[in-house]
């Protein structure tokens, strides 16, 4: 009798032991969900605040440069831009830049746009330098800033009667993507570092950081990805490239660290092999890659915090250049000989 009255001891402190564990588990699974739901939305705030820094590299516009200051709303930010006009344009480019960019920001490519006569419009993006919100928000904004920038261009009569191209660079290459399969008015476009799906990017950038624990926060990012942006806000560009008919010139950095490879657009449209776009892979990194190697040499000198030419720093490469600028020329002459 003693015996089995120890056996049932043992056998009820093994039960309770079983049960506080259980309970230990699901007490720490709940606060894992807690701190996940609470702490996602935090992330995205630090992550995608106001940018309004301008680093020292950045172009400065010529005194002799004439535009028209341009505004229209995205959402309840109002966006503030320039056009870049003259009266006999060939066709209208609608530039778009990264997180952490600006207008200015590809100001050495809209020069070389007008001199090749096309009219530009270029703007600052939701929660950026000159324009109002109160972050960038996400990695899908640029999108819907895009969006908000071409119901713009159809308000206006002149504009919506040039042929119409894009090029963007970063979240604007994955902008001027989706848009350009989504907007039949789109001639062409060129997209540059462009990543494929906004989610996709934050998920691999967060596993170099944090490893496993990327994965299960993954829930919680894609969910509150849909809450800001809705139930597209994570669209893939290249599967909506390939059911689309416009042409697009896809370049990358064989040394991006900020859009790698495996998330690229670059590499997902050379998965799909879409007969529409042209891919172009260029020394260099995520943002320096369509300029010259001396430009690049200058770029490094900034960083290290040495004197630097800020006009060197600009150079553009004239032979990818001369490529874009022909490409976005062959539909204008194609309109035009009809």
């Amino acid at each position: 009798m003693r015996k089995q009255e120890y056996g049932s001891c043992e056998g009820k402190k093994h039960s309770s032991a079983a049960r506080k564990a259980l309970i230990a588990f699901f007490v720490l699974l709940l606060a894992f969900l807690l701190l996940s739901a609470a702490g996602t939305p935090l992330a995205f705030r630090l992550l995608f605040g106001r940018r309004d820094d301008v680093p020292a590299t950045e172009m400065c516009l010529p005194a002799d440069v004439r535009f028209e200051e341009i505004s229209f709303y995205s959402g309840k930010a109002l966006l503030h831009g320039r056009l870049y006009a003259a009266p006999d344009a060939c066709g209208l480019i609608v530039v778009c830049h990264g997180v952490g960019g600006g207008m200015d920001s590809h100001l050495a490519e809209i020069l070389r746009f007008t001199e090749e006569g096309f009219a530009v419009l270029s703007y600052d993006g939701t929660g950026t330098r000159g324009s109002g919100g109160s972050g960038v928000r996400g990695l899908s904004q640029a999108r819907f800033d895009l969006e908000a920038a071409l119901d713009y261009v159809q308000s206006d009569p002149w504009l919506r009667s040039l042929p119409l191209m894009l090029y963007g660079h970063s979240a604007g290459g994955y902008a001027v993507a989706v848009c350009a399969a989504e907007h039949p008015e789109v001639c062409r476009a060129v997209s540059l570092a462009a990543f494929d799906r906004p989610v996709e990017l934050m998920l691999l950038q967060a596993r170099s950081r944090v490893g496993f624990l990327a994965d299960l926060e993954a829930p919680f990012l894609r969910l509150y990805n849909r809450f800001l942006f809705g139930p597209d806000g994570d669209a893939s560009a290249s599967e909506r490239l390939a059911v689309s008919p416009c042409p697009v010139l896809i370049a990358a950095g064989t040394d991006d660290t900020v859009v790698p490879y495996t998330a690229s657009l670059y590499a997902h449209v050379a998965e799909t092999g879409d007969p529409d776009c042209e891919r172009i892979m260029l020394p260099g990194g995520h943002s320096d890659f369509w300029l010259t190697e001396e430009a690049r040499a200058e770029r490094r000198l900034a960083q290290e915090g040495l004197d630097f030419d800020p006009v060197r720093c600009n150079e553009l490469n004239e032979e990818l250049f001369g490529e874009i600028c022909a490409f976005f020329a062959e539909p204008v002459e194609l309109e035009n000989a009809a």
